[in-house]
């Protein structure tokens, strides 16, 4: 699940997941006119759980990133929604859009 938030030109996509951490690869797209990539965040409360990260960004200019994790083991918070991760950008120049 995806939330998003945007504060003062700066955004940011959160992966909030309610079920078990377990290895993954995530493919995120996004229009490369509007946004520009600036960095993928491992913290919260999977933070934990999440053995190692990578994030390819060499397309991040093509508007396309793809980020992938390892968990030791499959983990869950008991009934709660929470990050996995969170994928910031910065609106381009000119760009008024709302996310």
């Amino acid at each position: 699940m995806f939330s998003w938030q945007e504060t003062s030109g700066e955004v940011s996509a959160q992966v909030q997941t309610n079920g078990a951490v377990a290895d993954g690869v995530i493919r995120v797209t996004f229009d490369p006119a509007k946004l520009t990539y600036t960095g993928c965040d491992f913290a919260g409360q999977y933070e934990a759980y999440v053995a190692m990260n990578a994030v390819n960004d060499t397309k991040a200019a093509e508007g396309e990133i793809q980020i992938a994790w390892v968990a030791p083991e499959n983990d869950s918070l008991a009934d709660v929604t929470a990050v996995l991760f969170q994928v910031n950008f910065t609106k381009a120049p000119g760009n008024e859009e709302a996310v």
